[in-house]
């Protein structure tokens, strides 16, 4: 009984010693695995970090993209209301100069109508003074046709009476000598001239016979 006795007290330390290099290598196992674990969580912190500020980053580019388009959905509504009111007084501005051009050429149009209006007029009026004076020439005529008709008679009466007057003296002068000398002196001769010239001035149509006083030559 002793001898079993000290062969446990023997193999008692020797089991502890055995049991001492396994727990250190069970810590040291758990020192690492808790420094791995420490050193992912390190780097997920990291990446999470990482991920918020490309969240944030693209959340300000989201927010200037947004404000970009508003401004420029501004500008654009600015733009159109502008354009839209230039074409408005464009459109103003084209129907004015239509209305006035319309309205000039309306005057333009009157002031000729008026023009040919007054020229037909003043043609008119001058047709009837022509036609009245036509009118009144006619009844001059008519009236002044028995007188015309009178006086012609007269002169051809009076120019035949002087035709037949010439044709008695020549036969006379012409057979009678003494007569015939006696118109040839120069006091008769005058007196027969003056007959000649008051003859041709009574009787300017009548066609004179110069041989009635052919003697005085």
């Amino acid at each position: 009984g002793g001898a079993a006795g000290l062969m446990q007290a023997m193999a008692g330390p020797a089991t502890q010693t055995n049991q001492a290099p396994a727990s250190q290598a069970n810590n040291q196992i758990n020192i690492q695995g808790g420094m791995q674990f420490n050193h992912q969580s390190q780097q997920m912190e990291a990446a999470r970090k990482q991920n918020l500020v490309k969240i944030e980053q693209l959340r300000q580019t989201l927010e200037a993209a947004q404000q970009q388009e508003q401004q420029f959905k501004t500008q654009m509504e600015m733009f159109n209301h502008m354009k839209i009111q230039q074409l408005q007084q464009n459109l103003e501005q084209a129907q004015q100069q239509e209305n006035h051009f319309k309205a000039q050429m309306e005057q333009d149009q009157q002031k000729q109508l008026r023009a040919q209006l007054q020229q037909l007029q003043q043609q008119q009026q001058q047709q009837q003074q022509q036609q009245q004076q036509q009118q009144q020439q006619q009844q001059q005529q008519r009236q002044m046709t028995p007188q015309q008709q009178q006086q012609q008679a007269n002169a051809v009466s009076q120019q035949q009476a002087a035709a037949n007057q010439q044709r008695m003296m020549r036969p006379a002068i012409s057979n009678n000598p003494g007569l015939r000398h006696l118109l040839q002196q120069p006091q008769y001769r005058q007196q027969m001239l003056g007959m000649q010239q008051l003859q041709r001035s009574n009787n300017p149509q009548q066609p004179f016979d110069d041989n009635t006083f052919d003697f005085l030559s």
